[in-house]
């Protein structure tokens, strides 16, 4: 049996950081500085990025956590909730219910459970540093895709209307989602995700412009409409409101990533 016993530890003891750096917030409401305040928030970013790394090596199962441990956990999960909740249950019913948590993760409650019970942690979503929000973010996009991916395999793919998240075939339009980019515009995802890795939206020429006048510069290079172009962007950032079951930039990031790596290889 696998020793999931620092991962345990790690998440104890940043909930009970958690506690603490909020009875200091309360101190900070009323106009007064909370002694150690943004010592705690450095020690609670560190042991987030520490749980992310021993998590994996434990396979121990977290919201946050890395795409690697969400497979190799997947199955154990299932049983478990098999054995212990629903027999019936299957894993395109975990899957779509994962989904549908990865998705709320910046809208709703970033919390973190206590391993022998369900009391929840204070939200830490507002506290992550830029380090650990990347790391964690990245991985919440992996998971969401490859989750998409999952269902692709047999048909389908995950839709949401409102707060309804629910499957459908591939083939099927849903009337309440946004219009879909031209059928002459496949590769407009992949393109934009390439850009970004590549380093596009970093030129100091292209920061200097708003994103209307970058959207401009971006069509002038790949073609395409500009809300297509719009969406793909958008929808790169963590927080981005855009649908990304239409907008797919995200699902080419690791593919445009290898090919540069690839091409880099072979320039040597």
């Amino acid at each position: 049996m696998v020793n999931t016993s620092k991962s345990k530890d790690l998440i104890s003891t940043t909930i009970n950081l958690l506690e603490e750096y909020f009875k200091e917030g309360d101190y900070m409401s009323k106009g007064l500085r909370g002694e150690g305040y943004h010592q705690l928030s450095n020690e609670i970013n560190d042991n987030l990025k520490d749980l992310f790394l021993q998590s994996y090596k434990e396979s121990y199962f977290w919201f946050d956590c890395s795409l690697a441990t969400y497979k190799n956990t997947l199955p154990g999960r299932l049983m478990e909730i098999q054995e212990d909740q629903n027999p019936d249950k299957t894993e395109e019913e975990l899957l779509l219910e994962d989904y549908r948590t990865f998705d709320q993760l910046t809208t709703k409650q970033r919390v973190l459970y206590f391993p022998e019970g369900k009391l929840a942690s204070e939200d830490y979503d507002r506290l992550l540093n830029a380090e650990v929000r990347q790391t964690l973010d990245e991985a919440r996009n992996k998971k969401k895709n490859h989750i998409q991916t999952k269902f692709r395999e047999i048909g389908e793919r995950i839709s949401k209307d409102g707060d309804r998240y629910y499957r459908e075939p591939l083939e099927v339009i849903s009337s309440s989602t946004e219009n879909i980019a031209p059928e002459n515009e496949p590769r407009t995802p992949y393109k934009i995700a390439l850009l970004k890795e590549l380093g596009f939206f970093s030129l100091p020429a292209i920061k200097a412009m708003n994103k209307t006048n970058q959207f401009e510069v971006i069509k002038e290079l790949i073609g395409g409409s500009t809300r297509a172009i719009k969406g793909n962007v958008n929808v790169l950032e963590p927080k981005s409101e855009e649908n990304p079951l239409r907008y797919t930039s995200n699902e080419h990031i690791e593919n445009v990533k290898n090919l540069i790596q690839k091409l880099q290889k072979q320039s040597k």
